[in-house]
């Protein structure tokens, strides 16, 4: 980049106010300096980082790079070329960039720009070369970079990220992170995501679309009120060790979460609990809570809702060191579940092993021992359950000493047990042991905002293990989300498989789908159960504006159109944030 200020001849452009005004038109601090490295004009900004008296120093007696030297001098004998380093000043990582500035066919001075890396910002950029300067500094970048508005959409996004990503930035600014999440190209729960839960610097490993791994750091503005105001995101495609030690030189500098530490990366790998719906977070708290604790959990949903998963998170949370242990009461035939459960002794009963054997609740010693489907328990057993529960002991078949066993247990149901009592198929005094503590989770289809972030979870999880790349089109996801999902996440996460390994393109089509999930009415716009009419209004009205903007170039056409006037939709667009294309 060259930025031709000096043309001799010209009315005042070789003046110093004119260059002092030139640079104080670019949103971060500049300086240029002569052929001899020394400081000729400075904005304002610079005044504040280096101090008022730079002008006429060399640029190493306030900034010993080496370097920096280096690149000054190769941008003043390469006419045309700009440079770029990073160095540390006063505890913080700047990128800097080097222009040279053109009088006739000399270079007389270098125009150098400090970028603060972990105070960047896309600006409000008043003039057209100020403009270019600043894009082409953040195009030159060596990492992709965005920034996200509070609303979570993207409004910019440099070239090298638009590349890293293998999307068009007309792809992605404009385009919210749930838009990313529904496309496949990243996947939920990512880096970006973390920065607007923490409200703090968050780096870490996210994968895209292809199946390739990539940094990530996300830089969050946060106001006085706690609110996000918008985030900036540095990325780089490269190949990294997932340790928690793991830093990127161009990041030093930038205190930050990393979402990598080993504890949370496993119990994330084991849990997959993946979830942005309000009830299911407070049944996750609530899950954090009594997983410290000895009570006995009853976990009550559907069919495939993922009550084993939950279970295992549950154990997870409470650091028991012993096993996670499983059996499903409707899965073995009324005889065998106790032998499984208590174990037996030699000579029981006729085929029993000749030592006997130990059962699940001595396996699960000091773990948790998790009991689905426990209104299939026969009846049988259910008494011996109940003797544990009261005072942790078990007897093995045909035993006659009691066992103490340090176990947590952990039952779950889809059946209403109230109902079972009634009808003598499940033991009172058993249900109410039980129902000390019990959880319900609910189905899918309660929590509809759930199901794209699942199904670009599983989209790209199956993308990686075929070696495919395929991603839903838009009409499909709005008829996967409006589909009713009676088998939960269980038959989510199959569909997902059977489309990434049957269809043949990389786009997912409705014609795509199975015949039942075609066939899924999509609801009209009605406001959110969590948000307010005034919400739902707004929402409204910047969709509708948005809509109208893409189709129509004039604000008087718009005006028209809605039957309001000229100055009323110049305010919403603005109040909206909306550009002439529709995009916030």
């Amino acid at each position: 980049m060259t930025v031709a200020i000096y043309k001799k001849n010209s009315e005042d452009l070789n003046d110093t106010e004119k260059i002092r005004y030139f640079l104080n038109l670019i949103p971060f601090p500049a300086i240029t300096v002569d052929s001899q490295q020394v400081v000729r004009e400075h904005n304002e900004k610079a005044r504040q980082l280096f101090g008022e008296m730079i002008e006429g120093k060399g640029i190493l007696d306030f900034l010993n790079n080496f370097n920096l030297s280096q690149i000054l001098f190769d941008t003043l004998i390469m006419r045309g070329k700009w440079k770029s380093t990073t160095l540390k000043f006063r505890g913080c990582t700047f990128y800097v960039v080097t222009s040279p500035l053109i009088s006739g066919q000399i270079t007389e001075r270098v125009l150098v720009s400090f970028i603060d890396i972990s105070k960047i910002y896309i600006p409000f950029v008043a003039t057209k070369e100020a403009k270019e300067h600043f894009e082409t500094i953040v195009n030159s970048f060596p990492c992709g970079i965005a920034v996200l508005n509070r609303e979570r959409r993207f409004v910019y996004a440099n070239h090298l990220l638009t590349e890293i990503v293998g999307f068009r930035p007309e792809n992605i600014v404009g385009k919210t992170i749930d838009d990313l999440y529904n496309y496949g190209i990243l996947l939920y729960p990512s880096v970006i995501e973390e920065a607007f839960l923490r409200k703090c610097a968050v780096e870490g490993i996210d994968r895209i679309y292809n199946g390739e791994e990539v940094y990530i750091k996300a830089i969050p503005k946060v106001s006085k009120h706690g609110c996000v105001e918008k985030i900036t995101v540095f990325l780089e495609k490269k190949k990294v060790e997932k340790k928690k030690t793991n830093k990127r030189i161009l990041f030093q500098g930038v205190p930050c979460f990393s979402v990598d530490s080993q504890k949370e990366a496993d119990l994330f790998n084991c849990a997959h609990i993946i979830t942005r719906n309000k009830k299911m977070i407070s049944v996750m708290e609530t899950m954090k809570r009594v997983a410290q604790t000895e009570v006995p959990v009853l976990l009550c949903g559907e069919t495939g809702v993922g009550k084993g998963v939950f279970a295992n998170y549950i154990h997870m949370l409470s650091g028991r060191s012993g096993a996670f242990l499983k059996i499903n009461c409707n899965a073995l035939p009324p005889e065998l579940v106790e032998t499984e459960l208590f174990g037996y002794e030699e000579g029981a009963f006729t085929g029993a092993r000749k030592k006997g054997k130990i059962g699940l609740f001595e396996m699960a010693e000091g773990g948790t021992l998790f009991l689905d489907e426990i209104g299939d328990m026969p009846i049988s057993s259910q008494g011996k359950l109940l003797d544990f529960l009261d005072d942790r002991k078990i007897r093995r078949i045909g035993g006659t000493t009691d066992i103490y066993v340090n176990v947590r247990l952990i039952a779950a149901t889809n059946k209403d047990l109230g109902l079972l009592v009634k009808e003598g198929k499940f033991r009172s005094d058993l249900y109410y042991r039980l129902n000390v503590l019990t959880i319900f989770i609910p189905p899918l289809r309660d929590r509809k905002e759930d199901i794209p972030i699942l199904l670009s979870y599983y989209l790209n999880k199956f993308n990686k293990k075929y070696g495919c790349s395929k991603r839903f089109s838009s009409d499909s996801l709005e008829r996967l989300t409006a589909y009713e999902w009676p088998g939960n996440v269980r038959e989510l996460v199959n569909l997902v498989e059977n489309m990434v390994v049957t269809v043949q393109e990389d786009i997912i089509q409705i014609a795509d789908l199975p015949p039942q999930v075609k066939a899924s009415q999509i609801r009209k716009p009605c406001p959110s159960k969590n948000g307010t009419l005034k919400e739902f209004v707004e929402k409204l009205e910047r969709d509708i504006l948005r809509s109208a903007l893409r189709e129509h170039k004039s604000s008087r056409e718009i005006a028209k159109l809605l039957g309001t006037s000229h100055t009323t939709v110049l305010k919403k667009i603005k109040r909206y944030g909306l550009s002439p294309h529709g995009h916030r």
